[in-house]
């Protein structure tokens, strides 16, 4: 589909701010600005620059520019979604979730490994050293009952890993989410081989 965005100047500054090839990635539309703004205040707190926040729409890159978020308009013109907040479940959040998989495969294509955090995750301190752990490892992702959760996970920028999520980005739609697609694909074990570590938390 055509998109009105600023897709260039986002991965043109993606390659400015990674340190160690790697940048912390979330996005918003306008009814969920202020969870972003918490989410950026963490960021902010724990000394954690190399992040990004993409804007689904233009009063969120409005809202989030005048409060002095750097922030890039990725909009695209077939969305199911509007600017407000929408109920967990519905159509329109699902199809925002959906959003997800492409910018992180857009980003992973670029060339940087990225940690995707949603706007209402609040850290109390800098993951990375956690993920480093496991350096053969492609995703890594946070634990959700008996499964994963999509919120929450970061991915190695490898042939392997945007093959997985071309995969999922091929299987979901506006009524099947991210995390629906991702688990998914995780099971198939073409693409996935899951290594747990309960005692990691941070």
């Amino acid at each position: 589909c055509e998109l009105v965005n600023e897709t260039s100047g986002l991965i043109n500054y993606v390659q400015q701010v990674a340190i160690d090839n790697e940048i912390v990635l979330t996005f918003c539309n306008f009814g969920f600005v202020d969870f972003v703004q918490n989410w950026v205040y963490c960021m902010k707190a724990l000394n954690i620059t190399n992040f990004v926040v993409v804007s689904l729409d233009l009063s969120s890159k409005e809202a989030l520019t005048e409060l002095g978020s750097t922030t890039f308009l990725v909009r695209k013109d077939d969305r199911f979604y509007s600017e407000d907040s929408h109920n967990f479940g519905s159509v329109e959040f699902i199809s925002i979730c959906n959003e997800k998989p492409w910018l992180v495969n857009l980003l992973l294509k670029s060339g940087v490994d990225v940690l995707w955090a949603d706007s209402d995750i609040v850290f109390l301190k800098n993951p990375f050293e956690v993920f480093h752990k496991y350096p053969m490892v492609d995703f890594q992702f946070q634990s959700d009952d008996d499964d994963i959760c999509a919120g929450f996970f970061y991915c190695k920028s490898n042939e392997r890993s945007i093959s997985f999520l071309d995969a999922v980005l091929g299987y979901i739609n506006p009524l099947i989410d991210d995390q629906v697609g991702i688990r998914r694909y995780l099971s198939n074990l073409d693409y996935s081989q899951i290594i747990g570590d309960p005692e990691t938390c941070f």
